[in-house]
């Protein structure tokens, strides 16, 4: 619809519930939560398309949210609850806004996350980024923490309004979808819960039960979002001990899990299989930025969630420094120290740097993998190097294209064409997937040769 224009002042004010709050509403939340990141990891998050990211208020009914790349926007709908008499209109909602930006925010920062065929995990952490994202845009807010410290006290593991997340939406929903046979204070999703880690293979898709695990990445997120805010109440607990108020303690806590979390990311795998991995990044994390000074903390948690065994092995690199000025005539020198095959044919893709001075630089390479008699897909391998201010090497993620990530993609693909949500039910070009976003499409078909081409959607499926 029509963009709303500032008032005599320049300010964008307007009755909550009008089309011109909702607009910059979700304008203000977007651009809060990337801003939060930025800072986190102190440097400019790129966007994973050419920019800028769009929002879209209104971009249909009913009660869900998404984002996509290829659309290059983040798009809330908006639902009719005849339980409540009124619109619920998702773009109003901090959670839902901040949790779709974070699906842009994490797809620049790792764009290798989405469109891969990783499995549930890895999808999981992408909805499990957005709630996270989410809590701690909210606790920006100095009315958010006074609530949260009338809830609880200061004890993180009592209910509270920070962990309940999107919760008119849920309201909404359980009045249509389930009939409101919910309890009144549910969410659609709770970092205070009490799951641990199980094959997600082997787990129903989503369980009455709303203290058991299932395999759908929504659901599944809940687990590593559970993680994190167990590694919150654990520090505001530890301040608490040395003296702080709950005010202080709450305060303090969330200006570390931000740059932790954001670093724990920043140093985490771009073709992610298992929630481990990312766990792994947040020890190394917080080694390399707080001197470990939470490290028994983290590794208690993952260990208690069943997410990572306490003792782990430590990253190894070899010794040596970067000229960032031509980091591929350096890769090419310095190949077999930094342990890469020379049948990899790597290109740098993305060079940064961070406030501290540390430099990153991520390499990638592609390859065409058949997927049955007339049928293939492209599957990406990267190298992640992360060197310090002197021009040391600290940082080696290599994540090949290998034999279990062609696994992943056949099955996934195989399995997808057979319930034809590839197979005559998708998009045939990028313009028409673009025009389908929003829908359970698994991606859309190019016809190369004579043979179908199966490109994965890189877009989320709702809140």
């Amino acid at each position: 619809g029509r963009v709303q224009a500032p008032d005599a002042d320049g300010n964008f004010l307007f009755p909550q519930g009008s089309r011109g709050f909702q607009q910059s509403a979700s304008f203000a939340v977007t651009d809060r939560t990337l801003t939060l990141f930025d800072q986190g990891v102190g440097h400019s998050i790129p966007w994973a398309f050419r920019g800028p990211l769009e929002v879209h208020p209104h971009a249909g009914d009913g009660f869900n949210a998404y984002y996509s790349r290829l659309s290059e926007s983040i798009n809330f709908y908006d639902g009719n609850d005849p339980k409540l008499g009124k619109t619920i209109h998702a773009s109003e909602s901090l959670d839902v806004v901040s949790h779709e930006a974070g699906h842009a925010i994490l797809d620049g920062m790792k764009p290798g996350l989405l469109g891969w065929f990783g499995g549930v995990e890895c999808e999981a952490f992408h909805e499990s980024f957005g709630d996270v994202a989410a809590m701690l845009t909210a606790l920006q807010d100095d009315r958010v923490i006074d609530r949260v410290i009338e809830q609880t006290s200061g004890d993180l593991r009592q209910d509270n309004v920070v962990a309940g997340l999107a919760e008119e939406l849920s309201r909404g929903i359980n009045d249509t979808v389930f009939d409101g046979q919910k309890p009144a204070n549910w969410t659609i999703r709770n970092a205070n819960n009490p799951l641990r880690y199980s094959n997600p293979s082997g787990l129903p898709d989503r369980p009455e039960d709303e203290n058991q695990l299932g395999k759908e990445p929504h659901n599944f997120s809940r687990l590593f979002t559970g993680a994190v805010w167990d590694v919150m109440a654990g520090l505001v607990d530890r301040y608490r001990a040395e003296g702080q108020s709950p005010r202080e303690a709450l305060l303090n806590m969330r200006d570390v899990m931000l740059p932790l979390f954001a670093r724990t990311v920043e140093l985490g795998p771009n073709r992610m299989k298992k929630y481990k991995q990312m766990a792994d990044a947040m020890v190394s994390a917080d080694e390399r930025y707080f001197g470990s000074a939470n490290r028994a903390l983290i590794t208690q948690v993952f260990a208690a969630r069943g997410i990572r065994p306490a003792q782990a092995a430590s990253q190894e690199v070899p010794a040596l420094k970067i000229d960032a000025r031509d980091p591929d005539a350096w890769l090419a020198t310095h190949r077999l120290a930094v342990g890469i095959p020379a049948q990899a044919p790597l290109k740098s893709e993305a060079t940064w740097k961070n406030e501290q001075g540390e430099t990153f630089v991520r390499y990638g390479y592609t390859e065409d993998v058949a997927i049955g008699p007339t049928a293939s897909t492209e599957l990406q391998g990267t190298l992640t190097l992360g060197f310090a201010a002197d021009g040391s090497l600290f940082h080696r993620l290599w994540e090949p294209i290998d034999d279990e990530a062609r696994d992943l993609a056949i099955e996934a693909i195989g399995y997808h064409m057979r319930s034809d949500e590839i197979r005559g039910a998708a998009p045939r070009t990028r313009a028409d997937a673009v025009k389908s976003d929003g829908h359970p499409y698994a991606g859309y078909i190019l016809q190369e040769r004579g043979r179908n081409k199966i490109v994965r959607l890189p877009s989320t499926p709702g809140f």
